[in-house]
Formats: C-alpha cells, sequence, structure tokens
C-alpha cells in the first residue's frame, strides 16, 4: 500500500503526497485517542450499530477437498465489500463468526445491523450462539450467499437446506451451476423491509460479485476462480428463497434461458425477535446496504454524495444512470467515511463527485447534541443541533468533531 517514505504504493513520484497523508492519519489517529480517553457517562456518545461477521479465522488455509471445493477460496464471496461497508455514512465494526461466542454485551449492546457474509462452516454450538445472542432484540440479520453448508472445515456434511434452518427463510440450494444475475425489486407492501432507491431499481442486474465480467478478472488482474473455472455470473452451488405469505421479494434472479431465471434471490421476513435478509448475492452495492441499514434502524451519519451530484461529467455520480452499465457499479460504490465512538465523529471525504461550490459535508446526529466542537482546534461548530455542516472538504480530507451529546437508547 503506501509508507511514509516511499510513496504511495511504492512510487517515488508520490513521496510528498504519501507523507502527507501519514501526517493526515498521525495527526487523526493522535486526536481520536484524546478523545475517547475523556471521561463520559455510560450510555453517552456515539455508538457503532452494524457489525459484519467475517467467515473464519482460517479462511485462507480452509480445504473442503470435495464437490464444492472452489469454495476454499470463499474471500471470493466478498471481496470488494470493505469499500461498500466503508462507505456506508455509519461506523461498522468487523468480526470474525468464530469471536461471536466471547463478545462481551457491551461489543453487542447498540448492534441494529448484522452482516453474516457467506458464514458457510456453521456448527450446531455456534447456530445456537447466534440464536441467542444475535438473533434477539429486533436485529436485523442479513444472511448472503451459502449459509451453514457444513457444520466444521473438515466434516464433509454438505447440506444444501441447512440454509433454512439457520436463516428463518425458505431458503433452497440448488448443487449444479446456474448464471445468478440479480435485478432488484421494489417491495412497497412491506414498509418495514429495505426499500430500494430509483438507481438501484434503474441499474443493470448486479453480477454475482463485484468483480465478475471484468476482461482480467478484477483489480489486481489476477482472475478469480469464476473466471478461471465457470463462465461468468455462474457459481455451484446457488440458492433460491421460495415465495411464501410474509416473505418479501427484493430481487430475482435475471438470466434469460436459465432454470434460475425468475426465481428469488434477495429476500426479507419478519420473525417477531428479529428480521432476517437473505441474499443469494454474495456482493450488494452501496446503496443496497444503506437501504437495508436504513430498514433496520441505523442512523446514517453522511450522505455520501448522493444528494448533490455533479450534474455533468457524472460517471462517479451515485444518481447517474449512464455509469449503472459498468462492470464494478462504480456509482454505487463512492461515498464518504463515517466513523464514531464516545465523544469522537469523523467524517473522510470520499472521491464523490460534488458540486465545486459545495463540497460540505452535512452530517446528521441521532439526536440533539448539546454541543459540537473541531476537535483539531476546538472552535465552537453549533449548540443545541442535530445535523450542521464541515468545511469545504476535498477528497482525502478529514473532519473530527468532539460531540457531548446522550441519546435515549
Amino acid at each position: 500500500m503506501s509508507g511514509p517514505s516511499w510513496g504511495s504504493y511504492q512510487s517515488p513520484e508520490n513521496v510528498s503526497s504519501s507523507k502527507s497523508l501519514w501526517t493526515n492519519i498521525r495527526e487523526t489517529n493522535e486526536a481520536v485517542l484524546r478523545l475517547t480517553s475523556l471521561p463520559h457517562k455510560p450510555g453517552a456518545g456515539l455508538h457503532p450499530e452494524v457489525a459484519v461477521f467475517l467467515p473464519s479465522t482460517a479462511s485462507n488455509t480452509r480445504t473442503y477437498n470435495m464437490e464444492f471445493d472452489h469454495l476454499d477460496d470463499d474471500t471470493d464471496d466478498y471481496n470488494g465489500l470493505q469499500f461498500q461497508f466503508g462507505t456506508l455514512g455509519a461506523p461498522v465494526r468487523w468480526f470474525y463468526l468464530e469471536q461471536l461466542p466471547a463478545l462481551d454485551a457491551a461489543a453487542l449492546a447498540h448492534i441494529k445491523l448484522a452482516v453474516l457474509l457467506c458464514p458457510i462452516v456453521i456448527s450446531d454450538a455456534l447456530r445456537s450462539v447466534i440464536q441467542t445472542r444475535l438473533a434477539t432484540d429486533n436485529r436485523t440479520l442479513v444472511w448472503s450467499y451459502s449459509a451453514g453448508l457444513l457444520t466444521s472445515p473438515t466434516s464433509g456434511d454438505f447440506n444444501l437446506s441447512r440454509a433454512a434452518e439457520v436463516s428463518g427463510l425458505p431458503v433452497r440450494g440448488h448443487g449444479s451451476a446456474a448464471p445468478i444475475r440479480t435485478r432488484l425489486l421494489a417491495a412497497p407492501q412491506f414498509p418495514r423491509a429495505p426499500q430500494w432507491t430509483a438507481p438501484l431499481l434503474a441499474s443493470e442486474p448486479l453480477a454475482f460479485r463485484q468483480w465478475e465480467g471484468v476482461a482480467n478478472g478484477g483489480p489486481s488482474g489476477v482472475p478469480d476462480y469464476v473466471t478461471r473455472f465457470m463462465r461468468p455470473n455462474t457459481t455451484s452451488p446457488w440458492y433460491e428463497v421460495r415465495e411464501e405469505p410474509g416473505v418479501a421479494v427484493l430481487g430475482r434472479f435475471a438470466s434469460e434461458h436459465s432454470k434460475s431465471n425468475g426465481r428469488v434471490s434477495v429476500a426479507w421476513r419478519d420473525l417477531g425477535d428479529h428480521r432476517a435478509i437473505y441474499s443469494c448475492h454474495s456482493w450488494l452495492p452501496r446503496l443496497a446496504w444503506r437501504a437495508i441499514a436504513l430498514a433496520a434502524g441505523v442512523h446514517l451519519y453522511v450522505d455520501g454524495g448522493g444528494a448533490a451530484p455533479h450534474p455533468v461529467p457524472c460517471q462517479n455520480a451515485s444518481l447517474c444512470p449512464q455509469c449503472m452499465r459498468t462492470p464494478t457499479y462504480t456509482c454505487l460504490g463512492f461515498g464518504d467515511v463515517a466513523e464514531a465512538t464516545g465523544p469522537a465523529l469523523m467524517v473522510h471525504a470520499g472521491p464523490t463527485l460534488m458540486r465545486a461550490g459545495d463540497k460540505a459535508r452535512r452530517v446528521h446526529l441521532p439526536c440533539a447534541a448539546t454541543s459540537v466542537r473541531d476537535a483539531f482546534n476546538g472552535s465552537l461548530v453549533c449548540r443545541g443541533c442535530d445535523s450542521f455542516r464541515t468545511r469545504p472538504m476535498e477528497a482525502g480530507e478529514v473532519s473530527l468533531f468532539a460531540v457531548d451529546i446522550a441519546c435515549p437508547k
């Protein structure tokens, strides 16, 4: 990546910009440490509400050696999502699913959205912990692609029906290969389900993974296993959700002349103590995750450029239909980063094109704050406010604020 003295991506011509970048990182980290060390009342301050659970600490060494041996490289099933969640507009906490039994109550106390990314291996014990610690308190759980296919990396007990058992949705697995591009659909009859925005509903069918369909495989130029072993946007196993009363259909496969065409690929259901979403796709764009987060009650601090796209050119603007036909759905992926914990709130400006005279970001707070101050110079930003504007920010710049706030839970 980038070192303080060798330039971005080890390019000597970028040493000066690299030094500036690392100075910014150091100063921001020091300011955050000062803020988070300040005493504040229990429950006061800002709290992350999104948790993402990766499937295994052993994902790079996992070997199945059986019918679905391509799942050995299961990072292909969530590659690129770090960028989508990073620019969600809300702070996100990342865990390995194996850590869930050991997490203390405080780590989950404010979590409203829990995302389980391709949890191929779920033991009976872990399934019980998920039910008692995550599937409660009106949270929303998102299950992606293959859930509970195995009970251990070495068990060999492949069971395509286990996805329905662990998720609570009527999921059906197929051991054959099929093309599985997805078109997102509106479900207005289910007001508590995620409501896709116009750009999502107008977009071309989504690829199974972010980099599918790219000529050389992905951003690094190394083909993924789909490019090596299968036709683009085709995978095995593949899953569908059966249509039943109470199931909101949020997406269908759009692959003509295929057995998957028209089957339900994304669905939502209210299960009483929690809500569940099953995405047979392993990858969804940023705007989809924002819609899912809003439906789960997650507070979004920044808009990420979607509210004020640049009129022309619009290749990176969230509301621009022209860019939705690109292989990586660039316009659905850019946004600003918000990080919040305790009294500290950071906004990192993303590369979304903004109007030239309006580069300030509007920041929304979960409730009215007693005061907001600039953490670098101590100046007062606002009092008794539930939103405020930052200074004009270029892409890559950081603003840090000290927020005196205590919201009711």
